[in-house]
């Protein structure tokens, strides 16, 4: 018996640290950034980022309620080029790194990758 229950935590353990050092796109390689909207997309991602960022009172003017807005985000290029949004989720020097705080989940790269390719696909000339 203990040496079922050895080998039984053992092997979880190396499956634990087996996906440890992996990153991202070989855990999960259906992340595609073709087609994206919107609403099947970039709603879903955002709607955590909707109960600080709504309304003409969001936080750092900053309103995520919408397409339209969000997309203003995103062209809002007085902290830098890259544009609030998009510095923003990527931790970029000189953005606020959202979410904020050290106990908040970030999004994934996948979900960064989603974004930016919505964005640039959408961005005003």
């Amino acid at each position: 018996m203990i040496k079922k229950t050895f080998t039984l935590i053992a092997l979880s353990f190396l499956t634990v640290m087996s996906c440890k050092n992996n990153s991202e796109e070989l855990l999960f390689p259906d992340c595609s950034t073709e087609n994206i909207t919107y609403t099947e997309h970039i709603e879903p991602i955002l709607s955590t980022c909707v109960g600080c960022h709504n309304g003409p009172l969001g936080n750092d003017g900053i309103d995520l309620s919408t397409e339209a807005k969000v997309l203003e985000a995103a062209n809002d290029k007085s902290k830098g080029a890259e544009g609030r949004l998009l510095g923003a989720i990527k931790g970029l020097s000189g953005y606020a790194k959202m979410p904020p705080g050290s106990g908040a989940t970030p999004l994934s790269e996948c979900e960064i990758k989603q974004i930016e390719a919505w964005v640039n696909a959408n961005l005003e000339d």
